[in-house]
C-alpha cells in the first residue's frame, strides 16, 4: 500500500470515527415501553458511520473504526464500569451489524472492494432486493446479538451494579439466584424490552444508509 494511501485510510478511520462519536451524542430517548428494561435505551445513528466505513475502508479497517470510537469516547466519560459496559454494548452492536452486512454481501453476491481502493461503476447499481437482503441482515443480527449478550451478561450487570442484587454479578445465572426471576422469565422480558427497539434501529439506520451509499462513489477519494 503506497504512502499516500495509507495516510488516506489513517484519515477516513479518524474521521469516521470521530463522526460515528457525533452522530452518538444525539440520542433519542426510547419511546416504546415494550418491557421492564426498555426505559434504560436511547436510539441513536452513530451505526451509519460504521456502515459508510464498510464502504469505503473495508472490514478490517472498519473494526478500528470501532475501537478507536469507543477508546476516545471512553477516554472523554470516564473508564468508569457503567460507561465501560455501555461501550462494550455499542462495540457489539457495531460487531453485529458488520456481521449483517457480511451476511448480504454474500447471498446477494455483491463484490465489496472498498471505495478507497476501487471506485464502482456505474453500471454496479443495487436493487430493491439487496437493499431487502441489506435491511433483513442488518436488523436481525442486530437484533438476535443484542438479546444473547443482554441475557446473558450486559443486562445482569448493569442491574446488579446498579444495586437490584445483594452480590455483583457478571452473568444471567448469578442474577435469577437472587432474584424473583427464573430464566425463561427473565429471558421474555429482555425479548419483549429489547427486540423492538434493535428492530427500530436497525431499520433507520440502515434507512439512512441506503440513502448515502449510491452517493458515496461520487465522493473524492
Amino acid at each position: 500500500m503506497s504512502t499516500k494511501l495509507n495516510l488516506k485510510r489513517v484519515v477516513y478511520i479518524v474521521a469516521l470515527a470521530a463522526i460515528s462519536i457525533i452522530l452518538g451524542l444525539f440520542e433519542i430517548p426510547w419511546f416504546v415501553i415494550s418491557g421492564p428494561f426498555a426505559s434504560f435505551l436511547r436510539l441513536d445513528f452513530s451505526e451509519v458511520a460504521i456502515l459508510v466505513a464498510l464502504v469505503t475502508l473495508g472490514y478490517k479497517d472498519t473494526f478500528m473504526v470501532v475501537v478507536l470510537r469507543s477508546f476516545v469516547r471512553l477516554s472523554f466519560k470516564g473508564f468508569i464500569p457503567e460507561n465501560i459496559i455501555g461501550d462494550m454494548i455499542s462495540m457489539i452492536a457495531s460487531l453485529s451489524i458488520i456481521l449483517g452486512f457480511f451476511m448480504a454481501t454474500k447471498i446477494r453476491h455483491i463484490k465489496t472492494t472498498p471505495y478507497l481502493i476501487e471506485v464502482p461503476s456505474d453500471d454496479a447499481k443495487l436493487n430493491y432486493k439487496d437493499y431487502v437482503a441489506f435491511g433483513l441482515c442488518i436488523t436481525l443480527s442486530l437484533a438476535i446479538f443484542m438479546i444473547i449478550l443482554n441475557f446473558f451478561i450486559t443486562t445482569p450487570l448493569l442491574l446488579s451494579y446498579y444495586g437490584f442484587t445483594e452480590r455483583l454479578t457478571f452473568h444471567v445465572f448469578g442474577f435469577v439466584a437472587q432474584t424473583e426471576y427464573s430464566l425463561q422469565s427473565f429471558l421474555l422480558a429482555v425479548i419483549i424490552s429489547y427486540t423492538p427497539f434493535n428492530i427500530v434501529k436497525g431499520i433507520s439506520v440502515m434507512v439512512i444508509f441506503l440513502i448515502i451509499w449510491p452517493r458515496l462513489k461520487y465522493i473524492e477519494y
